[in-house]
């Protein structure tokens, strides 16, 4: 189901691209979305924590695009 999706590294594939859509699509015909004040929350915790760890994740970006494939 949808849960595989919060894997850490893990990718969907074109063939189970239409699938996710229409759970992502159900889901939110469901109602089961989260509520505004749920997802401003959430922001805010996201923004608290980029600018916490901003060395770290400018570190992290530096090391990989500095990476030669």
């Amino acid at each position: 189901m949808i849960d595989d999706m919060h894997t850490v590294g893990s990718a969907i594939g074109p063939q189970r691209c239409g699938t996710v859509v229409d759970q992502l699509r159900s889901t939110f015909g469901d109602g089961l979305t989260r509520p505004t004040a749920w997802r401003r929350t959430q922001l805010a915790a996201l923004r608290r924590m980029i600018i916490e760890c901003e060395v770290e994740l400018l570190d992290a970006v530096c090391a990989d695009l500095g990476k030669s494939y």
